[in-house]
């Protein structure tokens, strides 16, 4: 926020120079290079993104202030990794999921098997060394079977994370505060479950303080969904509302919270039955304030920062595009608008500083291009691009491992 960007474009470096060492990486695959989810570290001297490798996504990791070092392809066998979070400048956590049988319990004692899709956490160096599971085993004698559902990454403690996991009862998830970097042996419980709720959010603070979820407990002619909220850690939990979804339609889906404990962000479909970003006080259950301006478009996604605020959102319209909320994103958005005219320009993760961005743009014809952009030496540098038609051509520029244990 604190820097001042000169929208002098000239003064911009283009380098291809890293464009040319992934396009390697890309060969050495020989396959279509599609990526997503690039993130850089803290400090901007590595990135880590996904990456389709024969029909799998693997994540790999590269230096960019040690080119000796070559890119590293971290597969996770017989399973996919499905995001990665950096929680230092030389740690990452990694989400992977696999299908599995397990044993339910829905009622009373009765368990039965059933195939599902089990997700896992797994901490690690960012080249994929000294890898580990972090989630203790609970009193069952066993390890919770869906891992990896993130309420908070607790950035400013990053040895820690809460997780919504099934620890004091199978199948009833609660918060749990664990530690990422040791093979702890005990959970720290902030939360505990109840059976209908199945997502919770926390603030700023790292307070849960929202909670929705759903069942059919009631039969088959109706399905409960139902939404808590709370001001603050020592007050009471009360419904934001509690509807039958085979009568009723969702008043509103919740998005963030604000500094007002009485105020959160919502999407609410308007009177065309589009959706719009609000400010809505859950005191009155009034919405205060429209921040999507435009009513011709409908808001799809709102992205958030390590600390649960909105930074852009995009929406659906003729043509696409994303709406910058805080006044460094409009900055970028300058810059983005003159060195990028009529692409759709999104950003992917920024350093601590900030004063490095990663960030892709794409069109109609084209499938998407990744830039990082330097605020220190006023440069915009090409990282990746996705490829039409490679070539199979064996490489030793990348090293890919055996991966994930």
């Amino acid at each position: 926020m604190r820097y001042f960007l000169s929208l002098l474009l000239s003064n911009f470096i283009f380098s291809l120079a890293f464009a040319q060492d992934i396009e390697k990486l890309a060969h050495a695959f020989g396959m279509l290079p599609e990526i997503s989810d690039a993130q850089l570290s803290p400090d901007g001297d590595k990135i880590v993104f996904l990456q389709n490798y024969q029909g799998e996504t693997i994540l790999v990791s590269k230096s960019l202030s040690d080119s000796t070092i070559p890119p590293v392809g971290i597969p996770y066998p017989g399973g996919k990794i499905d995001w990665v979070k950096w929680t230092s400048n030389e740690r990452v956590l990694v989400g992977v999921s696999f299908d599995d049988r397990v044993d339910i319990s829905p009622v009373g004692n009765f368990i039965f098997p059933v195939d599902a899709r089990l997700s896992k956490l797994v901490a690690m160096d960012w080249n994929g060394e000294n890898s580990l599971n972090p989630v203790p085993i609970v009193d069952r004698k066993v390890q919770p079977q869906f891992q990896a559902n993130i309420v908070d990454f607790m950035m400013s403690d990053p040895d820690h994370i809460l997780v919504q996991i099934d620890v004091d009862e199978l199948g009833v998830v609660g918060v749990q505060k664990i530690a990422i970097n040791s093979r702890s042996k005990r959970y720290t419980k902030i939360l505990r479950g109840r059976f209908i709720i199945l997502n919770y959010e926390a603030d700023g603070n790292h307070v849960v303080r929202y909670g929705n979820g759903t069942t059919g407990i009631y039969g088959r002619t109706k399905q409960r969904y139902i939404a808590y909220y709370r001001f603050a850690e020592d007050e009471e939990w009360f419904e934001l509302y509690d509807i039958d979804l085979k009568q009723e339609i969702r008043p509103f889906e919740f998005v963030a919270f604000t500094e007002d404990p009485e105020v959160i962000y919502i999407l609410k479909s308007d009177k065309n039955g589009k959706h719009g970003l609000y400010k809505y006080n859950v005191s009155t259950k009034q919405v205060i304030e429209k921040i999507s301006e435009d009513e011709d478009y409908e808001v799809e996604y709102v992205e958030l920062d390590d600390f649960g605020k909105p930074l852009w959102y995009s929406y659906h319209a003729e043509i696409p595009g994303i709406v910058y909320l805080t006044d460094f994103g409009k900055r970028v958005e300058a810059i983005f608008k003159k060195s990028f005219p009529g692409k759709y320009v999104e950003i992917l993760s920024e350093t601590k500083d900030p004063s490095k961005v990663v960030f892709k743009v794409s069109a109609s014809n084209d499938p998407g291009s990744f830039y990082i952009l330097d605020l220190n030496n006023m440069q915009i540098e090409m990282i990746y691009y996705i490829y039409k038609e490679v070539d199979c051509i064996p490489s030793d520029q990348v090293g890919l491992i055996k991966g994930i244990a």
